[in-house]
């Protein structure tokens, strides 16, 4: 069964380090483009963060999809990403947010669209509340923006502490459609709710597919 993993780096506030960040994380990112079992590797940053701009900070943000859960431990377990992980080391304030989902389909139109959502949620009690307002979520925005994407998983695996938890991804064909969408009253209503139905975070990202070395 495909996973998708998603993964929020934490930098140090470090302007000095910055222009060296910049040139050094996405040759970093690379390693992924070479290794067995992804589907699909994309990377970029954050724009906003639960409605805060922080788009000039450059937070670093991983989408890749694998082809089931044994090749991402695979490869996690492997020196080549152990070597990874020094060469983003000098750079790191804490380790990377690192969460696995999986459903029966895969995320790769909602991560190769101009602008991806990622909507996180460790249900307060039942998932099937976070679906249910996933649902009218979808059905709210396809009646108003029919070119979004959906994709929703459940949390897997002991990476990351998300087993059982929700995960939403929305491609947008831009920022100004997403924010215009959110920015109606019913649809901002309809976005709280699901993330009323526990501890959740929603971010904005773009993303572009990893290049080979």
């Amino acid at each position: 069964m495909p996973v998708t993993e998603i993964v929020f780096a934490h930098f140090k506030d470090d302007a000095s380090l910055f222009e060296e960040r910049r040139r050094a994380i996405p040759e970093a990112f690379k390693f992924f483009s070479t290794v067995q079992g992804t589907l699909s590797q994309n990377a970029g940053i954050v724009l906003r963060e639960n409605n805060v701009d922080i788009s000039k900070e450059e937070r670093a943000v991983l989408a890749l999809e694998w082809e089931s859960l044994e090749q991402f431990y695979d490869v996690i377990k492997g020196p080549g990403f152990a070597d990874f992980r020094q060469k983003i080391a000098p750079f790191a304030a804490k380790p990377a947010t690192i969460e696995t989902y999986s459903n029966d389909g895969r995320s790769i139109d909602a991560i190769t669209t101009p602008v991806t959502q990622i909507l996180r949620v460790k249900p307060s009690a039942d998932i099937k509340a976070c679906e249910a307002e996933w649902a009218a979520i979808k059905d709210l925005i396809k009646g108003s923006s029919g070119e979004a994407r959906f994709y929703s998983g459940v949390g897997v695996g002991s990476v990351g502490g998300v087993e059982g938890s929700f995960l939403g991804l929305i491609g947008w064909d831009s920022l100004t459609a997403c924010e215009k969408t959110w920015s109606t009253p019913s649809a901002k209503e309809r976005l709280n709710k699901l993330l009323a139905t526990g501890e959740a975070s929603d971010h904005i990202v773009q993303l572009k597919c990893i290049q080979k070395p």
